[in-house]
């Protein structure tokens, strides 16, 4: 038997989220693109497979079209194959049919258009995968994907089998998957180089062709904590593409299509619904992620080898129910790319529509796990920002496009109402299944959203916080792979695990004792809770000259002392179209026959994007007041005008009260997890004005304010 070189099949999946900064496109050049093609130039033996997602090509072009070039002239000498996908690395299974489909075909056809030719390959987006995915990539033209083994294993595939491409059906379309290695996931580029290359050797001396897949995250090649250090500085990759072009008697290393040409197909399998198996139990519960941790911990080497396979988390789509902020953007999503169907195929509308839709469908703020995710501020609002956009231009080219409009439907897609009021400068989400609460506020001049907040819930990475900890704010150590690495930003961050009862958007009223504190509230924010936030709301909606009204009435318990009193809440919420000013008047009703006293407070979270920053900052009856900064936390008496001041987008959000109030402001600021370690990050500020309220059996409680956003361009905001 003539012993055949085993095939080693190395790829990079390079990508950074829309909405993410410039300098941090910037950075990851520097340390991980740039120097990795360097490296690569120097090694003429060593044939790879790389993806850029279509938001990394389009910022290569614009600010280092050089770097475009030299990939080029690689994959023109056939050193490089690329490699397609979503362009703008959506979940494909999250979206409708036709944007999976022209996700896919826009970044294939960029490739063709800027390297000569489309794709053979596809990479799959944080390899969340649904069987009906096979059938979807056949008709695109794609040849092949890659899977991490973890799903072949699921179907009952052992790791020495997993050398070669399979064939996955659906639909009677076939499509080859390549398994990725996990065990070469975990030891690149984080441990010593001969034990890669001792991993592979174990796979060779065989009379048929096989091979072993790498594919990873071009990014810890570089970004990763302590990786550019030892990738580039300690100079790990150059040994690297040294010693696999040193063994290349018994080890060749190809592109994806060339592993696929030269290597029989194994067989036919059909893969089960899911991801990389961190991504499965990050999707789950923090108490249930936490309980498949531990039980994976307490299996044994032989347990790890024989059962360990079959334990499977979640699948990519809990998140949807995981995070009602997901949930949120996801349906938003779906009811933006319906809309896109009422414009012609070829208007031109209907290209900007569909290119900012597409955008905000990149993956990255639709889930959490290590990396930021759902957490980062910037990220979702950039999601946010482009589905107004798309909204937006969708709106201006149909016929019926009236100044003030509602629609009354299943928002959530859940069962219950949600009424959507569009103006000419807002578009309000008022969620009446959940007390009626303001979930959106879309400031249509900027396409930005005004209560893209985030809830502080437990993770399941919040244990490892409240365990005894070193000193030093970074406890991790040089060589370990990203998830063993246990990194914090700053110490303490323990102080900031506090979670809420409820979503923090608007709109949210409490019952507040006569003798509450802000720091108890800070501390307990199920202070001043009550069945309404949580009830089932009606409303109507009315057009007027000069326009509209909304009207919200619920009913429920307010916690008191002796058992739950009952309490009914009447809102009405005018807005005047010549002021673009809302006056919001609350009409609280209590029990027929018993009193009670205390305060009547209403909650709005305001999300500004930085609590910390010198141009975004509140104004209480025109003065900063001490610790002004939107992440400030305060207490004010008798106010009579509040602003919330955003000097980056040149707005304020403008109170002005009746009867003046009782002024509670602080942040709210979530503990989660990056890779660069556990951070803390400001979601939003906080306001709720409050007023002594006496409901005597029988009387009602009415308070009245004008509520409106104001565009700042053109005026100093340091006053």
């Amino acid at each position: 038997m003539v012993e055949k070189p085993l095939l080693f099949a190395f790829g990079l999946h390079n990508h950074q989220p829309v909405g993410n900064f410039d300098f941090i496109f910037e950075e990851a050049y520097r340390k991980a693109y740039l120097p990795f093609l360097e490296v690569l130039e120097r090694h003429p033996g060593i044939r790879i497979s790389q993806h850029f997602t279509g938001i990394l090509l389009d910022w290569f072009e614009e600010t280092h079209p050089e770097f475009v070039e030299r990939v080029g002239r690689l994959v023109s000498e056939g050193r490089i194959e690329l490699l397609g996908g979503g362009y703008y690395e959506p979940i494909l299974p999250m979206l409708p049919p036709e944007d999976r489909v022209g996700q896919i075909e826009a970044l294939s056809e960029r490739l063709r258009r800027r390297f000569g030719r489309r794709p053979d390959g596809a990479w799959v987006a944080e390899r969340v995968w649904e069987p009906g995915l096979a059938s979807l990539f056949a008709r695109a033209g794609i040849k092949y994907v890659l899977l991490d083994d973890a799903h072949f294993k699921m179907a009952g595939l052992r790791e020495q089998q997993l050398v070669g491409p399979f064939l996955t059906e659906d639909e009677g379309r076939t499509l080859a998957v390549f398994p990725i290695s996990q065990e070469l996931r975990y030891l690149i580029p984080f441990q010593p180089v001969e034990k890669s290359i001792e991993h592979l050797r174990g796979f060779s001396g065989s009379g048929e062709e096989r091979v072993v897949v790498l594919a990873d995250d071009g990014e810890k090649f570089g970004i990763w904590p302590y990786t550019h250090h030892s990738v580039y500085e300690e100079g790990w990759l150059e040994e690297f593409l040294s010693a696999l072009e040193e063994e290349r008697s018994w080890l060749e290393c190809v592109t994806y299509s060339e592993a696929l040409e030269r290597t029989p197909i194994k067989g036919v399998v059909y893969l089960p619904t899911a991801s990389y198996s961190e991504m499965m139990d990050w999707a789950l519960p923090a108490e249930e992620g936490a309980a498949i941790a531990d039980f994976r911990k307490s299996l044994d080497e032989a347990g790890k080898e024989r059962h360990g396979r079959f334990i499977k988390g979640g699948h990519w789509r809990f998140f949807l129910s995981k995070y009602r902020e997901v949930l949120h953007m996801h349906r938003k999503m779906l009811a933006v790319s319906q809309a896109l169907d009422s414009l012609p195929p070829r208007a031109r509308a209907r290209r900007a529509a569909q290119e900012h839709l597409y955008a905000a469908q990149c993956n990255c703020g639709y889930w959490h796990g290590v990396f930021g995710g759902i957490y980062l501020n910037h990220i979702r609002a950039e999601n946010h920002h482009n589905l107004i956009l798309a909204e937006e231009a969708i709106r201006a080219n149909l016929k019926d496009s009236r100044t003030h409009a509602c629609r009354r439907w299943d928002f959530f897609r859940e069962g219950g109402d949600a009424l959507e009021v569009t103006t000419p400068t807002e578009r309000l989400l008022f969620d009446l299944a959940h007390g009626g609460a303001l979930a959106a506020w879309d400031h249509l001049p900027k396409a930005w959203n005004l209560v893209n907040t985030m809830t502080r819930r437990p993770e399941a990475y919040h244990r490892e916080l409240l365990q005894p900890r070193p000193e030093s704010c970074s406890d991790g150590a040089e060589g370990g792979s990203i998830h063993d690495l246990h990194l914090t930003k700053e110490t303490g961050l323990e102080r900031f695990l506090v979670y809420d009862p409820y979503r923090r958007v608007g709109n949210i009223p409490h019952f507040f004792a006569s003798e509450q504190r802000l720091e108890d509230l800070l501390a307990n924010p199920a202070a001043g809770d009550s069945e309404l936030i949580h009830s089932h709301y009606t409303g109507e909606f009315h057009s007027r000259k000069n326009g509209c009204s909304v009207r919200l009435h619920g009913s429920g318990n307010m916690e008191v002392t002796g058992g739950g009193l009952p309490v009914e809440v009447d809102q009405e919420w005018v807005r005047d179209g010549r002021t673009s000013a809302w006056t919001i008047t609350t009409v609280v009703r209590g029990h027929p026959r018993r009193a009670w006293q205390g305060f009547f407070g209403l909650e709005y979270g305001w999300s500004l994007n930085a609590g910390h920053t010198h141009d975004r900052f509140y104004l209480i009856d025109g003065r900063k007041p001490v610790n002004p900064s939107l992440g400030g936390i305060g207490e004010s008496e008798g106010v009579s005008r509040l602003s919330l001041v955003e000097g980056w987008w040149k707005l304020s959000v403008d109170f002005e009260f009746e009867i003046p109030a009782r002024l509670w402001r602080f942040p709210i600021e979530t503990v989660s997890s990056s890779e660069g370690g556990f951070e803390r990050n400001y979601q939003s500020s906080v306001v709720i004005p409050a007023w002594r309220a006496t409901l005597e059996p029988g009387s009602e409680f009415r308070v009245s304010f004008r509520l409106r956003v104001s565009d700042l361009s053109g005026e100093r905001q340091d006053e």
